[in-house]
């Protein structure tokens, strides 16, 4: 049997009744907007039994449509009625997006992904035009996805029947859609590269889901987790990597190339030529 030291029980005690002491004050300061008692550090997660939807809806019949809530160690406010919701997101103060801290490790908040603010206005309005140009949502961008269907029907047959993980094979096909949206371009899905690639982002989604609750939850704990590599966060990060680099070499690719005005142009294409007539502006 292992004793503890009194004096290790009794600061325990201390610094738990301390944080409850101090969480309750930190409630009553905010009572401008309601919401149920949420513990210290973990907040209201312990109290959540049914699946979160389903726990919010119950706890929006109680403290009304909108209520203050502390899911780990993010406070949140939560809207629960449709003209809440649309009186709220109209407004510019609030258009932002939360910072994603597993993102945040890898880019540190550079990428597209995770912009914000006028920067993210404009990539946004930039991109919805570039989107109808290459035909998104028309009958332009048909042919392509049309091509890529047969050449996944091709290799299905290959299989002669043989039970396969048809979530690989249809990551692959998807894959090279974005490219060929992208950048114009397309990979031979027999070639080692490709088939990496699609490896990794087949068993990316198998080991992200603990990593992701604990960066929503508790975002503080993410560089613990990196560093001592808990919760498969490595094969996470790596993935993450690779598709990095591999964004980045195409983007290298198209800059290398002489681009001309005329021609087939992927997004990477206009978002460079963007890029260099804007040098000056805040889009990147």
């Amino acid at each position: 049997m292992i004793l503890f030291d009194s004096n290790y029980l009794e600061f325990a005690l201390v610094t738990l009744i301390t944080l409850v002491i101090y969480n309750l004050v930190n409630q009553r300061k905010r009572k401008t907007i309601p919401g149920p008692f949420c513990l210290p550090v973990v907040g209201y997660l312990p109290f959540i039994k049914d699946e979160l939807h389903i726990s919010l809806t119950k706890l929006a019949e109680k403290y009304g449509p909108i209520f203050r809530i502390k899911l780990g160690s993010i406070e949140a406010i939560v809207l629960n009625d449709y003209q809440s919701i649309v009186d709220t997101l109209v407004k510019s103060e609030v258009s932002a997006r939360p910072l994603n801290t597993i993102f945040n490790a890898i880019e540190n908040n550079l990428s597209m992904a995770l912009s914000e603010g006028e920067r993210w206005k404009e990539q946004r309005k930039f991109t919805t035009k570039k989107l109808r140009d290459f035909g998104v949502g028309k009958r332009d961008i048909e042919q392509t996805i049309l091509h890529e269907i047969n050449s996944f029907c091709i290799e299905l047959d290959t299989q002669n029947g043989i039970p396969n993980n048809l979530f690989t094979l249809i990551t692959g096909f998807t894959l090279n859609i974005i490219l060929q949206f992208l950048g114009n371009k397309r990979i031979d899905n027999n070639s080692e590269y490709f088939q990496n690639l699609r490896k990794i982002l087949s068993e990316e989604p198998e080991n992200a889901p603990k990593f992701t609750t604990i960066g929503s939850y508790f975002p503080n704990l993410i560089d613990l987790c990196i560093k001592f590599k808990l919760f498969g966060v490595e094969k996470v990060i790596d993935a993450l990597l690779t598709v990095k680099k591999f964004g980045t070499e195409l983007v290298v690719q198209r800059e290398n190339e002489c681009i001309e005005t005329s021609g087939d142009l992927g997004y990477i294409d206009e978002f460079i030529k963007e890029i260099q007539a804007a040098k000056k502006k805040s889009f990147t």
